[in-house]
């Protein structure tokens, strides 16, 4: 028993070892002062730098490097989408799946093709008159080339090919779903950029009107009709006015930043905003009726439920009989005394009824299950994207009559601050009033730009789900 206890702490003692070695930390013994208690081990992966690594775990920085070097596009929008979606390794993945599924199409097509198999089988059998049943004197080798031809399967082999095929298809659909998300991220950065790049302009401008309201007070302090206090609040209003023009560079640096990485360009100084008005000729409907039939998402919706109807008529073939025609060649190292002959050829036609097998009786109930859940699935896909066009259309009605309505503001809200600086300058009106007119005029000035932004995000999101996208919709601005 004293030994046993001695073993068991000895063994303990090394599972300690092990443990903390493979923590990372130093071995203590686990009753000395300085035990680390287990919950203060630092049990985190430990990742070199990109430049301490071996080469075989640089693949990923060499693939990023890789796409990156893609040849940047044209100048504007469309050059800036070709080489994002270049660059895109979401995409890329995407289009490799479908490769893979298109070997797998291949393998399900190979099953039309003989298996050729080859065997080296040896065995040692007992005496064939029954004296000596357990005296294994008899020895037998021989070298088997053979080689089996599917004729008959009961379709398993048609459904087989029509599910890979399905399942390739499926995967192509979601390829170009990614694509097409990748395309509304950069359509939505590039118009964040442009925003930015317009907003910045405007502020600008603002600071400068506010700059010439200043200019204005410390004549008029000067003549004695305006105090330091005047002054003190226009360069209050400068003040808050730069602190905002901070925040909208910030947020410019960040969209441009990311259409660098995403499309190694940024927008020019003259982009203008994307307007997609000629592609709305048609009404609602004429875009749901599109989506039906060209949007990615359903149509994979649709070949997925479709791979669920082979893989079941697949999984029913299997309970049905099927034909081999089989051949094999055998060439006998060693004889027994039931061998005829050193070598042999032989040639015959199989057949495999399948008799219990609940097992694939179980699975092809499993299987028709998947197929009424891919069904369900399909319908749940058309409803959404029902939905999304309905309230993408909608938002896009409502933000369409806002910016007509912010544009006429603003257009009167120009009138009024440039009449409340003049009344200020020629001493007929307050400051309060002029100072109220500019910051008016610049919200409103903000509000329709907005709104036009995001009436062409909406409208570029309606072209993507109704499935009409193309590139050749972005101006080369």
């Amino acid at each position: 028993m004293r030994s046993t206890g001695r073993l068991l702490v000895y063994l303990s003692l090394l599972s300690g070892i092990s443990f903390t070695a493979m923590a990372g930390e130093t071995a203590v013994a686990p009753d000395s002062p300085g035990t680390v208690p287990v919950n203060q081990l630092d049990l985190r992966p430990r990742i070199d730098p990109p430049e301490t690594r071996s080469r075989q775990d640089l693949d990923a920085f060499e693939l990023r490097a890789s796409l990156r070097e893609t040849p940047a596009g044209p100048p504007g929008l469309r050059g800036a989408l070709e080489t994002a979606l270049g660059r895109d390794a979401d995409w890329q993945a995407a289009l490799m799946d479908v490769k893979v599924a298109d070997r797998q199409v291949w393998r399900e097509l190979l099953r039309f093709t003989p298996v050729v198999t080859g065997a080296l089988e040896t065995s040692h059998s007992s005496a064939g008159d029954g004296s000596r049943p357990f005296d294994l004197v008899d020895r037998e080798s021989y070298v088997a080339i053979s080689a089996s031809l599917p004729l008959w399967t009961s379709g398993s082999r048609y459904y087989g090919v029509k599910a890979a095929r399905s399942r390739r298809d499926t995967l192509a659909f979601e390829a170009l779903a990614v694509r097409d998300q990748a395309s509304m991220t950069l359509i939505d950065t590039w118009m964040r950029a442009v925003t930015g790049a317009r907003d910045r302009e405007l502020h600008l401008d603002s600071i400068k009107r506010l700059k010439r309201l200043r200019g204005a007070v410390i004549a008029r302090q000067r003549a004695g009709f305006a105090s330091s206090d005047d002054v003190a609040q226009v360069n209050a209003d400068i003040a808050a006015a730069r602190q905002t023009l901070s925040s909208i560079e910030g947020a410019l640096a960040k969209a441009n930043a990311r259409l660098e990485r995403l499309a190694g360009q940024t927008p020019r100084k003259s982009a203008k905003m994307m307007r997609f008005e000629q592609h709305f000729r048609d009404g609602k409907e004429l875009f749901i009726q599109g989506a039906h039939r060209t949007n990615p998402q359903l149509q994979a919706a649709a070949s997925r439920y479709r791979t669920e109807i082979y893989a079941t008529r697949f999984a029913v073939s299997d309970l049905l009989p099927s034909v081999n025609l089989t051949g094999e060649y055998r060439h006998y190292l060693e004889s027994s005394r039931r061998t005829s002959d050193d070598r042999g050829l032989t040639v015959g036609i199989r057949l495999r009824v399948p008799l219990i097998d609940l097992s694939s009786v179980a699975e092809t109930s499993a299987q028709s299950a998947r197929r009424e859940a891919a069904l369900y699935r399909e319908v749940s896909a058309l409803n959404e994207v029902e939905i999304q066009i309905d309230e993408l259309w909608s938002d896009r009605s409502t933000t369409i009559a806002m910016r007509n309505e912010a544009e006429r503001e603003v257009a009167a809200r120009k009138k009024n601050a440039a009449a409340a600086l003049n009344r200020f300058q020629k001493g007929l009106g307050s400051l309060e009033d002029a100072i109220r007119a500019q910051s008016s005029l610049i919200t409103a000035q903000r509000t329709a730009l907005q709104l036009t932004a995001q009436e062409s995000v909406l409208a570029a999101q309606l072209l993507v789900i109704s499935g009409r996208f193309t590139s050749d919709m972005l101006t080369g601005d």
